[in-house]
Order: structure tokens, then C-alpha cells, then sequence
């Protein structure tokens, strides 16, 4: 009963809710005696859990403190709207915590909803760990302490939003104020968000303003415990977050969890900052200014806390006063931004018209009378404002004589036609200087309204640029160095009259004089005798310097004494002179020029000069680069011209794109008819059996950099024979996305025949060997073996001769069967090498053989060995030449039909030389000779064959009905070799 007056006294006297909550709590847990209570109240549409009294056996993190109505035995209770008992709540079907219930020991749960006149305030939960709680008078007693608490609640939240709705019109009273006194939206906005968070009780509350141009919210005020950690101002892309979909959709937003609402987008560090600060409910207001957003008030809080429609209208109203407030302060600013530009512009207009680097004028039409002009006129021309105020015409009479009829009628007719215009020409100022003006003309109300700018200096830059262009013209068209230094003579001295230009070349310590237009000659023959170095004058000192050399006064400079008198003569008083240089910083010319007054350049002047002579250091080693590759390029024809090789160059399909000159001598072909055959030129004559290897190797180059081949193969003559070529690649390139090879190949047919002949030579020396055996083995067997056997039966029968007389006649016979085999011997011996060689030497070998041969074959052979000398030479050097002349009359006697035939024998020095000379018919010896075989053709081979042996050389001098003459060289080194 105590604790029923005290809820009771509390519900009628209580203006907090926690008071009341505390007092239900405290009652119902003193009728629990082992268990504990539990209260939800309505938040919105949930159940949210806001007391607690009793005692829990363990803590427990997961115990639900929000439900739905009619969710859980909760919301079931709250949808009762009686008391209900539920027994074994862990194993009821409506439980969702059955696990709590089991941990706690929870035997029956009571559930009170706290039904009040208007609304159900929420539920008192009462669980006990007893079967046989609660009696009836413990269940009535529970009913009416939750009739008393729902009523208390009642008046608590009623009374709570009257105190509500005063604080918040006593806040939109406040920031009307602050609207009437404030123009600082900031302050304004802190004042909105305070007051917000204030009556709302939430957790953080933010004004955002709208960036018109990107559509980002950016905030300008923040009120609340900022747990989330953003540093302000916090930005928000177009459409993020809830104040940004607020603004894209124009109407308010209201969520229960900001984070699992899938309307929202937010940015990843802004979701991870909001999940750390545990915001749940949301809600933003879009600032509206004639349906247009100009920003957003946003408000967040935490669990348990749901924006009804009462604080979204209440946020409304404090939005619709921060967006009085922003559109207040964007015109102000717009205001006083359009005012301050204004002013600005006066200022910069003033500033423009009397210090802008042009002339302004206002003329009245129709008199022309001039009614306003700036202060430049005096600066760029010289005249005072006055004179053009107050002289008439007095513009048009300063025009130069030469463009003044154009300009004046032009004009005219532009201005009877009443059209705008745009026109230049060149103005006579008053100190003579020839100024271009470039003249924008408008015309408005009878007035003539005149911009007049100096252009000179764009006129001689178009004029510097135009002239360098036709230098460079010039060089890239490889005209004459002369021709190309006179011009840039001319250029530069068109950018003023008072200079003369010249550039002199510096070769081999002098200097010469190759281009100066506008110098006078005499000038010009007096500096080239001048070399480079201190008496060089101006433009000696300069190259031998290597640096630019000034002389402001060629009468009084030391530097100018050598050329003072040419100088006066000519009224040339001073001289600049800069050295032009190449790469090794060697000069290899001067670019002088002269003026005929007594000054030192102007920095334009200086920078003038030093392009010139940049260009004509462009020039030079142009020219120098051009000697150089001509040069070359005659060294690089002549070696493809001359060496016997044939140098090709031939993209990936075949296709030949250069090929050596002299080809034709190779092949028969010229380079004209192989670019034209394509690739049937090269592959359309390799021989078949050789087609499929040299294309698979030629393929191979061009399936990775660097790729070569070196191969032999046969291609057909022009004239149809065969001829075999070493052909090597030596390596691959690509350009302009094109692959190319190149190589070189060589006829190897002389190569190739002179292998296949030393084939033959050594089956044939096989083969003579062979025959040689089987002649002495012949003839041994015949003769000198029938000779011995002969001799044996003599001896046989000598031994048994009977008288003395027999046995001289015996021995007799014997004598000849003897002498016969000796001579046998000899004449074998004789064959194999002839004694005489070995025996009396050379020269009286060769005589004998000589002596022999013409009286077997009735030619005459004269033989002179004179020039040999006494000393012997080495056995094979005698053999070689020996052997050599006994072929070559062999040749002779069977093909020449000589009728005499010379020998000559020289020594000179370490070399010996053997010439045989026939006045026989002669043969062509450029003509391919017929395939060598072992039966014919051998008979040159064999004597070349021998002097190559030997480290020597054999030639053969021929033509038709001109004999033949083969001349032997062989190195007596041989000798030692």
C-alpha cells in the first residue's frame, strides 16, 4: 500500500519522466521478490527500453531494449491492453529472447501495457525466476500502479510538449530577431542549430549552404557533441547523405537509421565516422527560397530517439529561418559585390583610359571635331593634347606620305558607310621616328570612337620572323652559304636603318668576307687582308676573343685602330661584332655590324644581333654539314662502287630496295630490272634445290632484332648459267614501321669450281699414284725382273762352265743382261724425277726439257734463265716451277699450235718469276671455262694450284689470235716456310 501512495503521490506531482519511471520501477520491483522490471516507452511507432529495477544473475550485452508493436511478449503486451501472465516466457513462441530468459532463470513474465486516455505511453515488464508468481491481489496491485504510471507519463509528455512548443517560440522569436539586427548568416545559423538541438534533444544539428555552382552542401553552423569528429566545414557531394537527398528531392526526410536506410549514399569516411558515433535517427529539412534549395538543416540522434511530425514541423520552421537567413545574406552579399564591381570597374576604366598604352579619342561627326583624347598620345608620338584638340586635321597631316592617301580614303568610306572598321598604318612622330598604329574604329551616336595602338614592334617582329622564315628557307633548300648570309644581311639590317651588317668566315687563322649588302667595297677589301688576333680589328679581336666585342667609337677605341681610316671614310663610327661558334666553341665566323652614329646597342639591338648570329651559326654548319655528307657520300659510292661485292638492302616481302650498282657485272642484271622484277628478281632465280632453305633463313631475320644468315647458294646468270653466291645478312632494322635487312654477297663460283678441281686434282693424284705403281710394278716385272732372272740362270750357268773360254762368253752376256737392268732402273728413276733437276739444278732442267720437247713437237723454245742468278733456290720452289713449265708446254702443244715459245727466269729480290710466252691462236680468259673433270681441264688448276701452295700467284694473259702468256710469281720466303 506504502508503495502504491508514494506512485501515486509522484504521478500527480511529477514533471519529469524520469521521476515517474523511477517511482513504477521502485513499486513493481517491490512486489517481485526474486526477480526484476523492465519499462518501454513509445517512441514514434517503436518500443524503446527507458527503466529497469530489480537485480540481473549476469550482465548481459545482448539484451533488445526496442520492439515493435505486437513484436516479441513485449509488443504482445502492448497490444494486449491488459495485464497478461505468461508462463515459461523462454519456451513461448512469441519470445525473441529466450536465451536472456533461460541465463536469468525467468519462470513467469507479467506484462502491464501503461495505457493512458489519449495513447499507450508504453509497457511495464515484470519477470520472475518464481513458478507461483503472482498471486490475484499482486496482479491487481501491478494493474494499478501501471494506470497510475500511464497517466503520470501522460501528463509528463503532455506538459513536456507545451514547454516544447514554448521554448521553441520563444527560439524563433529570438533568431527573428537576430534575422532583424544580423546580416552574418553564420551567426544566425549557430543561433538556429542551438535552438534545434535544444528542443528536439538531439545529438548534433547542422545548417548547410548550397553551392550554386558545383551543387555541394557545405556548413556554415553546428550545434551538439560533434561525437562523429568531423571538421567543419563538412562537405557533402550533390545527393549524399540525408540533408543531400533532403535538397534533391525538395522535401523533408525523416529516417529511424540513418545508416541502413538504403535512400541514403554517403561517402566511406563519412559512414565510418557516423557508425563510430552510433547516429541512428535522422532528419533534414531542405531551405527553400521560391522552390529553389539554397541549402539544408539536418538533425541526428542516437538509439531510441524517433522524429515525429511534431518535430518535423518544428524543423521546418527553424529551416524556413535559416533560409530567410541565407537568402538575406546571398543578397546582401550579391548587393554589395554588384556595388563594390561596379566601383571597381569605374576604377579600372578610369585607370584604362588614362593609363592604357594606346590613344583614345571621341570625334564628333559630321566636322570631325575631336572631343576627348587621353594623355598617351605625348609618350608615343610626341604631341601634346592640345595640338590634336585644337589644329585640325591635324592626325590626318602626321600619317606617313606614304600611307596617308590609303588610310585617309579607307576611312572616309568606312565612316560614310557608318561601319565599324580596323585599320594600320604608320604615323610620323614628332622626333621623325616612323611609329605603326593599328586603328579600331566603332561608331555610336554621331560619334566617332577611335583605340589607336603602337604595333611597331609586331610589325618588326612579322618582319624579323617573315625574313628568318626565307633564311631558313634558304638553308633547308641548300642554296650557297653566300646566298643565305647576304639575305640574313638584309633582314636584320630592314629592322633598322642605321645598321650595316656583314659576316666574315674565319678559316685557318684568317678572315673572309662573305656577305655585307649595304657595306661599301672598298670597306670590305680593306678587313679581309686582316687576320684574326689583336691586330685584327674589330672582328679579329672578336674571333680570336671568342666573345662579343663592343666599340662604341671606332675614332677614339684602341680596337678600331687597324680599320679606323676605311671606318671615317665610309661614316661608320661604331662596331659591334659577335663571334659565331661551333660545337667545340672554335669560331667559324664573325657577324659584325657597323652604325653611323657613335653608340652602343640597345638590349634589342643585342638580342636582334644574337639571333642573327644564331642563324647564321645554323647556316655554317649546314653548310659544313652538307660538305661533310657530300663527302661521305662520295667515299660510301665509291666503296660500294668499286668493292666486288654486291651490298643489298630489301624489306620483309622481298621486295629490293637498293642494291650496289655493279651488280650487273655480278649477275647480269642491272639495279633497275631487279627493283622492277620485285621479289621474283632475287627468290625467282635461286636455284630449286636452294629456293626452300635460303627462304626459311631469309624468313628467320625478321622474327626478332638482331637475326643474320650466312649461306651459299647457286642463282641463275642472265645469260642462264648457274653461279654460286656467299650470301650473309647482316642485320635488320625497322623505320617508319617498316622491317628491312641488309647484306652483302660475293660470287664464290670461281671458289666453288676451284673446290670441286682440287677434288679432281687429288683423285686424280689418286689415281696417278695408282698408275704410276702399276707401271713400275709392270715394267719391274717385265723388264728389270726378267733382267735379274736372266742374270741368275747366267750366274747358274757360269758356276757350271767348263772351260775358261765358255765362261768369258758367259760372263759377257752377263755384262749385257746387267747394263740392260741398270739402264731399266735408270730410265724408271728418270720418270719418277728427273736427276738433272736435283743433280745440275733449275735452269739446266728446264733448258734440257726445252731442247727436248722442241725437237718432239717442231717448235722452237727459246729458254732464258739469266736472271736467276747462281744460287740454288729450295727443292719445291724448282719442283713448283719445274712441273709448272712442263704443263704449260703440255697446253701448248695441244691447244695453242704455237710455232715458237719463249721461257724466261728472273730473281728479284725475294721473288721469283717464270713467264711463258707462245705466238699461238690465244683463248678469251674471261670466258667461263667448261666444268673441270678428271679427264680434261685440269691442266691450269694444277699450275695455279701449285703456286698457291707456295704462297704464289699465276696469271694468265690471253685473246684470240694474240697467243698466250702465263707469268708465275712465287715468294723465295717459301723457301723457309
Amino acid at each position: 500500500m506504502t508503495s502504491l501512495l508514494e506512485l501515486a503521490w509522484t504521478a500527480s506531482t511529477a514533471v519529469r519522466r524520469a521521476d515517474v519511471l523511477e517511482a513504477l520501477a521502485e513499486a513493481a520491483a517491490g512486489l517481485v521478490p526474486d526477480g526484476f522490471v523492465l519499462i518501454w516507452l513509445m517512441a514514434g511507432e517503436r518500443l524503446i527500453l527507458r527503466g529497469a529495477a530489480g537485480h540481473l544473475l549476469q550482465a548481459h550485452a545482448g539484451l533488445r531494449i526496442e520492439y515493435a508493436p505486437g513484436e516479441g511478449l513485449v509488443g504482445a503486451a502492448a497490444l494486449a491492453r491488459d495485464v497478461s501472465v505468461v508462463d515459461d516466457p523462454a519456451g513461448d513462441t512469441r519470445s525473441h529472447e529466450a536465451a536472456f530468459l533461460r541465463a536469468e532463470g525467468v519462470r513467469r513474465f507479467v506484462g502491464v501495457p501503461l495505457g493512458a486516455r489519449y495513447a499507450l505511453e508504453g509497457v511495464l515488464g515484470v519477470f520472475s525466476r518464481r513458478a507461483d508468481w503472482p498471486d490475484a491481489a499482486t496482479l491487481a496491485t501491478l494493474g494499478v500502479h501501471g494506470n497510475h504510471a500511464a497517466l503520470a507519463l501522460e501528463s509528463v509528455r503532455l506538459f513536456a510538449d507545451g514547454e516544447r512548443r514554448r521554448r521553441a517560440a520563444e527560439a524563433l522569436a529570438a533568431v527573428g530577431q537576430a534575422l532583424a539586427h544580423s546580416l552574418d548568416p553564420r551567426a544566425v545559423g549557430h543561433l538556429i542549430a542551438d535552438s534545434v538541438l535544444a528542443l528536439l534533444e538531439a545529438r548534433d544539428v547542422v545548417v548547410y549552404r548550397l553551392d550554386p555552382a558545383t551543387g555541394h552542401l557545405s556548413s556554415v553552423a553546428f550545434a551538439g557533441e560533434g561525437a562523429a569528429g568531423f571538421t567543419h566545414p563538412v562537405i557533402l557531394p550533390p545527393g549524399t547523405g540525408i540533408s543531400g537527398r533532403a535538397v534533391l528531392e525538395r522535401r523533408p526526410i525523416t529516417t529511424p537509421d540513418l545508416l541502413r536506410d538504403p535512400r541514403f549514399v554517403h561517402q566511406p569516411e563519412h559512414r565510418e565516422r557516423l557508425a563510430r558515433a552510433d547516429y541512428r535517427a535522422a532528419m533534414a529539412v531542405p531551405l527553400l527560397v521560391d522552390g529553389e534549395p539554397i541549402g539544408a538543416l539536418g538533425a541526428a540522434a542516437g538509439h531510441g530517439r524517433v522524429f515525429d511530425d511534431e518535430s518535423r514541423t518544428l524543423l521546418e520552421a527553424f529551416a524556413d529561418q535559416a533560409a530567410v537567413a541565407l537568402n538575406t545574406a546571398r543578397l546582401f552579399a550579391g548587393e554589395r559585390s554588384a556595388r563594390a564591381e561596379a566601383q571597381a570597374l569605374e576604377r579600372r576604366f578610369h585607370d584604362l583610359v588614362n593609363g592604357v598604352d594606346a590613344i583614345l579619342t571621341e570625334i564628333e561627326l559630321p566636322g570631325h571635331r575631336v572631343l576627348f583624347i587621353n594623355g598617351r598620345v605625348e609618350p608615343l608620338l610626341g604631341y601634346t593634347v592640345e595640338q590634336l584638340m585644337t589644329e585640325p586635321d591635324f592626325w590626318r597631316s602626321r600619317i606617313h606620305p606614304d600611307d596617308r592617301e590609303r588610310a585617309v580614303a579607307f576611312a572616309d568610306q568606312e565612316l560614310a558607310a557608318g561601319r565599324d572598321f580596323v585599320h594600320e598604318y604608320r604615323m610620323l612622330a614628332s622626333d621623325g621616328r616612323v611609329v605603326w598604329m593599328r586603328d579600331s574604329v566603332t561608331i555610336s551616336a554621331g560619334r566617332v570612337h577611335s583605340l589607336k595602338v603602337d604595333v611597331t614592334a609586331r610589325k618588326r617582329t612579322e618582319a624579323l620572323l617573315a625574313g628568318e622564315s626565307r633564311v631558313l628557307t634558304l638553308i633547308a633548300g641548300s642554296e650557297s652559304l653566300p646566298t643565305v648570309l647576304d639575305a640574313l644581311c638584309r633582314v636584320i639590317e630592314e629592322q633598322d636603318a642605321d645598321m650595316l651588317c656583314s659576316v666574315l668566315l674565319v678559316e685557318d687563322g684568317r678572315m673572309r668576307s662573305v656577305a655585307g649588302p649595304r657595306l661599301p667595297e672598298a670597306y670590305v677589301q680593306a678587313v679581309d687582308p686582316l687576320g684574326t688576333g689583336p691586330a685584327g680589328g674589330v672582328p679579329g679581336v672578336c674571333a680570336f676573343r671568342r666573345q662579343p666585342v663592343i666599340v662604341e667609337d671606332l675614332a677614339t677605341d684602341a680596337l678600331g685602330e687597324p680599320l679606323r681610316a676605311a671606318a671615317q671614310a665610309h661614316g661608320l663610327r661604331a662596331c659591334w661584332a659577335l663571334p659565331v661558334l661551333d660545337v667545340a666553341g672554335l669560331p667559324m665566323a664573325v657577324f659584325a655590324v657597323y652604325a653611323r652614329t657613335a653608340r652602343r646597342p640597345t638590349e634589342a639591338e643585342r638580342q636582334l644581333i644574337s639571333r642573327a648570329a644564331r642563324l647564321a651559326g645554323i647556316a655554317i654548319e649546314r653548310g659544313r654539314a652538307e660538305l661533310a655528307l657530300r663527302a661521305s657520300e662520295q667515299r660510301y659510292r665509291m666503296l660500294i662502287t668499286n668493292i666486288p661485292d654486291v651490298v643489298w638492302l630489301t624489306d620483309r616481302q622481298g621486295n629490293t630496295v637498293f642494291v650496289s650498282p655493279h651488280v650487273e657485272r655480278l649477275g647480269g642484271y642491272t639495279a633497275e630490272e631487279i627493283y622492277r622484277a620485285g621479289p621474283a628478281g632475287w627468290f625467282g632465280r635461286v636455284h630449286p634445290d636452294d629456293l626452300p632453305i635460303v627462304q626459311r633463313h631469309f624468313a628467320a631475320l625478321f622474327v626478332a632484332p638482331g637475326r643474320t644468315f650466312d649461306l651459299e647458294y647457286r642463282i641463275q646468270h642472265k645469260d642462264g648459267r648457274w653461279i654460286w653466291l656467299r650470301d650473309r645478312a647482316v642485320t635488320t632494322y625497322e623505320e617508319h614501321g617498316t622491317t628491312y635487312a641488309y647484306g652483302i654477297y660475293t660470287d664464290i663460283t670461281d671458289r666453288k669450281r676451284a673446290e670441286d678441281i682440287r677434288a679432281l686434282l687429288l683423285n686424280q693424284v689418286i689415281t696417278v699414284q695408282e698408275e704410276e705403281r702399276r707401271r713400275i710394278s709392270r715394267e719391274l716385272h717385265d723388264e728389270t725382273a726378267q733382267s735379274l732372272a736372266s742374270l741368275l740362270l747366267g750366274l747358274s750357268a757360269l758356276a757350271e762352265a767348263r772351260s775358261l773360254k765358255g765362261a768369258r762368253a758367259q760372263a759377257r752376256e752377263l755384262h749385257q743382261v746387267v747394263t740392260r737392268a741398270l739402264a731399266e732402273v735408270r730410265r724408271l728413276a728418270s720418270g719418277l724425277r728427273p736427276s738433272v733437276l736435283d743433280d745440275l739444278g733449275l735452269p739446266t732442267a728446264i733448258q734440257r726439257y726445252a731442247s727436248d720437247f722442241g725437237q718432239t713437237r717442231g717448235i722452237a723454245v727459246e729458254v732464258d734463265t739469266s736472271g736467276l742468278g747462281e744460287a740454288r733456290m729450295s727443292a719445291p720452289v724448282e719442283t713448283a716451277l719445274y712441273r709448272i713449265m712442263q704443263e704449260a708446254l703440255s697446253n701448248v702443244a695441244r691447244h695453242a699450235g704455237a710455232r715458237r715459245v719463249r721461257v724466261q727466269l728472273d730473281r728479284f729480290g725475294a721473288m721469283v718469276s717464270m713467264v711463258i710466252s707462245d705466238d699461238g691462236a690465244g683463248f678469251d680468259p674471261g670466258r667461263p671455262p667448261a666444268p673441270a673433270t678428271a679427264a680434261h681441264g685440269l691442266g691450269i688448276h694444277t699450275m695455279r694450284e701449285r703456286a698457291l701452295v707456295l704462297n704464289g700467284s699465276l696469271a694468265i694473259d690471253s685473246a684470240a689470235g694474240r697467243g698466250t702468256r702465263v707469268s708465275v710469281e712465287i715468294p723465295l720466303a717459301a723457301e723457309r716456310a
